[in-house]
């Protein structure tokens, strides 16, 4: 039987209802560090140097090793940065935003889904295809609303995907089941009577 995919979001909001209005806001999740990530955020850094939006915010959790190589300062000193360690305020900031920029495992894609926000999907180099096959599947179901940039990508790049991000007004629609793990209860539950 398929159940669908399963979402953390979903599945956390039962347990702890978040109800916020959405704000002119991105979150950024940068949960671990690699060898490309800092290079990653020198150029994060730049492309929101340039891109001038009064009224837009940026809430950027990273991960402790990143702000010990002076990211916290560097991305401070931008107007509307707020920056942080990864940790349980990210789920509310998320939920209050209207994009996202995460890294693209499968519970990262399926969280900006669950909350149809329009997300850039940062890829990393793996020796598995597993989270690139969900992904392109995926993608094809967010009706053009999801972009990809590899961590290796240049400030351009991301200035263009940036502004493209800013300027969506809609939510993603989706063509999803993303209530696996209900479907799976509910089945499990029959099988017990």
């Amino acid at each position: 039987m398929e159940c669908g995919y399963v979402s953390r979001l979903r599945e956390l909001s039962l347990s702890r209802p978040v109800h916020h209005e959405p704000e002119n806001k991105t979150t950024i999740a940068i949960p671990w560090i690699g060898e490309n990530t800092r290079t990653f955020l020198d150029h994060l850094l730049a492309a929101l140097e340039r891109i001038k939006l009064r009224k837009h915010k940026w809430r950027i959790f990273l991960e402790k090793a990143g702000n010990d190589q002076g990211y916290l300062n560097r991305f401070s000193r931008l107007p509307n940065c707020h920056i942080s360690g990864t940790g349980p305020e990210y789920i509310d900031s998320l939920i209050c935003s209207q994009s996202a920029i995460i890294y693209g495992g499968y519970n990262s894609i399926v969280d900006v889904l669950s909350l149809c926000l329009p997300s850039l999907i940062i890829q990393r180099q793996m020796n598995d295809n597993e989270q690139q096959e969900h992904l392109n599947h995926l993608m094809k179901k967010a009706c053009g609303s999801l972009f990809t940039l590899p961590e290796d990508c240049n400030e351009n790049q991301l200035v263009k995907i940036l502004e493209k991000l800013t300027e969506q007004d809609n939510k993603i629609t989706l063509d999803i089941n993303l209530d696996g793990a209900e479907k799976a209860a509910c089945y499990i539950a029959t099988l017990l009577d």
